[in-house]
């Protein structure tokens, strides 16, 4: 049996029955192998069998059917079935037995298992020629379809064999149409409708099929007709706008840049995940409507801001477009910029949209550069930023006023501008060479002002890169070497000169005395150092104020300092001292008149605006080049000696052995003293001052002790004038007045009534212009009251008592402190401060009581002082009682009240509380107290 026998034998396929129009199929014999059931009636109508053409050579049965016109049709038919022509179209005429009809024959050649085969159809087209065009044309369309459409169809029988593929399909799966049919299906038929399947087709890229599938027939048997949907354009186009999405919230996400959106009909919020990310808020919990999220997120002015900004959005249909702070969920404080921008509908505004974004760094970075470019302009150096090339692009301020060049004139130039070749060569050369090297440079460089003054610079020169090392800047820092070298000579002007009088100061006269030491141990030069100290310096600038003595020590060594020759110097030493280096004498005798004329010039009068001044001084002079001795150790001869005229009232004095002996003994005295104070190894021991009558106490002088670790007890007339001279004398003061003031206050919580506690104060103290304050301080921390206090002033420190020194009396009177004048009658002071000094106490110094009884002009002199006080309303106290004598002379003579050894020797407070008041009072025998 031929292959294509069991054609005939079935029923025509689904698809030939499908056909609108008479259909045949045939073989390349021509043979009939089936025809459709429009076939069937076509030859009932001819008057044959509904079957009686199957089997039959269709070229005779065409021939056979009544024609007008054959024509070559059939050599035609033969072409399409021998394949020297795939198909076939022709139209012809036909007379049927009731009527005549047009029909328009299509030949199309077909291949099946390997088998051609040839589908002839036969539609009526007696309607008219539009009519049969229309069908020819969906016969067509119907057959592109097939052949062209861009979906893929593939039928499927039996086990997925393959029974037919368009060429959409053959191209999809990579195959040709011959070579799939037949074979099995490669793909799998998905178990339900619409699934995607990857495809890697040899030789060409992957494809993503969409596959549909639909039951159908097939030759009359069960397939499935499936659809293979080409998506890839689809996917790609899908797959890059998922990645397009991701990469616009990655890029949010590291821009901070979120979207909001706000319905104004509901009043609903939404926020992208950037945004829940920027406010700190969880990403599950839904936004709150637009008016309870703004108060929630903005304080203060910046809820007003926003407010006021989305309402104008609103309003205009405009957008806004601004930065405002926020607090988020967490309380953190950030900046933030929003854009709103307005949909509208009708005119209204009923949606807003827009962007958020995290500007916290940007604003950041804003005020960092703004203090930068502040501090750029500011900077007191001149800054030059320059691009790659070396291009000039910004300067400062400081680099204009260095330099006289404005911005506008350098920007694009090169710093070269600024160059001066100096005579040491260019220095730009190794510059660039090393800054090549080291990304950095550093140097002094000669520079030219636009006025063309050369000046040196110090410039610093850094190089810029960016993140790939590639050079984006230099800059430059250029610092005007002129001004730091003009400040360095006046520094060090300074550092060896007084800045008051313009003389050179220690350093200075220490460094050329050490010169002359050294040249006169190779040259045997004789040379003199002089420290001159001003008689009561002091006094004038209490007096007249530290303006006055500051320009009268000014013309003092502009007047010394013309008397010298060259090669002498005068130096200001400190306060009012000044120190003078005379070189090349003959002889040690040389300097003698140099003191003279030197005296002589100080003592002559000067005047000081309109003030004249007259001033006195004392020179010591120690005498270098005759023995081997320090630049030290001669300043100090010179001091001793300068204390050793003061002593001894002269003008000048030279250093003597025992002047040393007495300059070393004021230092070791001084350091010993000084470190006595800080350990507290002073004590102050009490002398009772009674009434010589009773014996009551009427008071206690305080007096400081010190018993030294190796020398024992130390006399107060041996380290007294040490503290005055060094200046411990104002610590030691208030120490004293403080333990006294103590001391007081416990005896009399005790309960013992002792009178008052006397204290002495020195002449530096009275004239510190702080004795009121430092009392004051005392009593205020004893807790001692001001009445039980008296304060002993010698009467030298009277000698010329200034404003000064009254008010200081007055302001410690008023407090109800009282004031006593000790060792009355040795000083030189004019009598006349009695009357006008706040004075309650004067005491009859030793030196009178000793002569007493037999000295008669002592006797007077008590006598006479008795008489004063009585007159004068003064209190009258002894001092220095040791003989019953003494005693009783005194009491003849008025006397009340008195201190002594005959009394009581000073003794600590422990041996004062021991003695049992009142004393008993060892008169002389001859005389009783009845006498007196």
């Amino acid at each position: 049996m031929p292959p294509h026998a069991h054609i005939a034998a079935e029923r025509a396929p689904a698809w030939l029955e499908a056909l609108p129009d008479s259909a045949v199929l045939i073989d390349e014999n021509s043979t009939i192998l089936a025809v459709n059931a429009l076939w069937r009636t076509f030859a009932l109508a001819n008057g044959g069998a509904p079957q009686a053409y199957l089997g039959d050579n269709y070229l005779e049965v065409c021939q056979s059917v009544p024609a007008d016109e054959v024509g070559d049709l059939p050599q035609q038919l033969e072409d399409v079935l021998t394949g020297a022509s795939d198909s076939l179209e022709w139209e012809y005429s036909c007379h049927s037995p009731s009527e005549r009809r047009w029909f328009r024959l299509t030949a199309t050649r077909i291949q099946e298992q390997g088998q051609h085969y040839v589908v002839v159809i036969h539609r009526d087209i007696s309607h008219g020629r539009l009519s049969d065009e229309a069908a020819k044309a969906h016969e067509q369309q119907l057959e592109s379809v097939l052949a062209h459409t861009r979906e893929g169809l593939v039928v499927v029988q039996g086990q997925e064999t393959i029974r037919y593929a368009n060429p959409r399909a053959c191209e999809l799966l990579g195959d040709s149409h011959e070579h799939l049919v037949g074979q099995n299906l490669s793909i799998p038929i998905p178990s339900s409708t619409g699934q995607t399947l990857e495809l890697q087709p040899a030789g060409e890229g992957s494809r993503t099929l969409e596959i549909y599938h639909v039951r159908s027939e097939w030759a009359g048997e069960p397939a499935w007709l499936v659809h293979l949907h080409d998506i890839t354009v689809q996917v790609a186009a899908e797959r890059a706008l998922k990645e397009n999405e991701d990469l616009l919230e990655r890029t949010n996400q590291v821009a901070r840049v979120g979207g909001w959106e706000t319905d104004l009909t509901t009043g609903e919020l939404w926020w992208t995940s950037v945004t829940r990310d920027i406010l700190e808020v969880d990403r599950t919990e839904p936004p709150p409507p637009l008016d309870e999220a703004l108060p929630k997120f903005y304080k203060g002015e910046y809820f007003e801001l926003v407010s006021r900004k989305l309402q104008h959005a609103i309003d205009h249909g405009v957008i806004e477009d601004f930065d405002t702070q926020l607090q988020t969920r967490t309380g953190r404080t950030i900046w933030v910029r929003i854009q709103a921008q307005p949909e509208i509908q009708d005119g209204k505004t009923v949606r807003l949209l827009g962007t958020f974004q995290d500007i916290n760094e940007r604003k950041e970075l804003e005020t960092r550069l703004a203090e930068w470019g502040a501090a750029f302009k500011a900077v007191g150096e001149g800054v030059i930023i320059t691009n790659a090339e070396d291009r000039i692009t910004a300067v400062n301020p400081a680099f204009t006023a260095i330099t006289g060049y404005l911005e506008d004139e350098v920007r694009g130039c090169s710093p070269s501008i600024l160059q001066f070749d100096s005579p040491g060569g260019n220095t730009y050369e190794p510059l660039w060479a090393q800054l090549k090297k080291q990304d950095h440079w550093q140097g002094e460089v000669w520079s030219r002002r636009k006025d063309g003054e050369v000046f040196p610079t110090w410039q610093t020169i850094n190089t810029i890169t960016d993140e790939a090392g590639q050079i984006t800047h230099y800059v430059s820092i250029l610092t005007d070497l002129s001004r730091i070298k003009h400040a360095e000579q006046q520094w060090e002007y300074l550092a060896h000169h007084c800045a008051l009088t313009g003389l050179p100061n220690r350093r200075l006269f220490t460094n050329r005395l050490e010169q002359a030491v050294t040249q006169a141990r190779r040259s045997g030069e004789t040379f003199a150092v002089l420290l001159m100290d001003l008689n009561d310096f002091k006094a004038l600038n209490d007096g007249f104020g530290h303006e006055i003595g500051d320009q009268a020590l000014k013309a003092l060594g502009s007047r010394i300092k013309g008397l010298l020759k060259e090669g002498d110097t005068v130096a200001r030493w400190g306060g009012d001292e000044l120190l003078l280096l005379v070189r090349d004498l003959e002889d040690s005798s040389a300097i003698s008149p140099v003191a003279e004329w030197l005296l002589d010039a100080i003592e002559a009068p000067f005047v000081v605006g309109t003030q004249e001044f007259r001033l006195t001084a004392s020179i010591g002079i120690a005498i270098g080049g005759v023995s081997d001795q320090s630049a030290s150790s001669l300043i100090m001869q010179a001091d001793g000696a300068m204390y050793s005229a003061k002593d001894s009232g002269q003008r000048f004095a030279f250093f003597a052995k025992e002047v040393g002996e007495a300059a070393r003994e004021r230092m070791y005295l001084g350091t010993e003293l000084a470190r006595a104070l800080e350990r507290g190894q002073l004590e102050v021991h009490y002398q009772p001052q009674v009434d010589i009558q009773s014996g009551q106490c009427l008071g206690l002088e305080a007096l400081v002790r010190w018993y030294h670790r190796e020398e024992g007890w130390i006399s107060p007339a041996r380290f007294i004038p040490v503290a005055e001279q060094s200046g411990l004398i104002h610590k030691l003061g208030e120490w004293v007045l403080e333990a006294a003031c103590l001391q007081a206050r416990r005896w009399l919580t005790d309960g013992w009534d002792f009178g008052r506690m006397a204290v002495n104060i020195s002449s530096q103290q009275l004239n510190s212009n702080s004795l009121v304050g430092q009392v004051n301080r005392v009593l205020n921390k004893t807790g001692l009251a001001p009445t039980r206090l008296e304060l002993e002033l010698t009467e030298s420190s009277l000698v010329d008592p200034n404003i000064s020194v009254s008010n200081t009396l007055d302001a410690l009177r008023y407090r109800g402190i009282h004031i006593a004048i000790d060792d009355f009658g040795t000083g030189y002071s004019s009598l006349g401060y009695l009357k006008d000094l706040p004075v309650d106490l004067l005491k009859i110094d030793r030196s009178f009581v000793d002569g007493l009884p037999e000295d008669k002009k002592a006797r007077a002199l008590v006598e006479t002082v008795m008489i004063l006080g009585r007159k004068m309303g003064f209190q009258i106290l002894a001092e220095g009682i040791e003989t019953p004598a003494q005693l009783q002379d005194l009491v003849q003579a008025g006397c009340l009240a008195g201190q002594g050894y005959l009394f009581s020797k000073p003794l600590d407070a422990e041996g004062i509380w021991a003695l049992q008041f009142p004393l008993k009072v060892p008169f002389h025998s001859s005389v009783g107290v009845a006498d007196a």
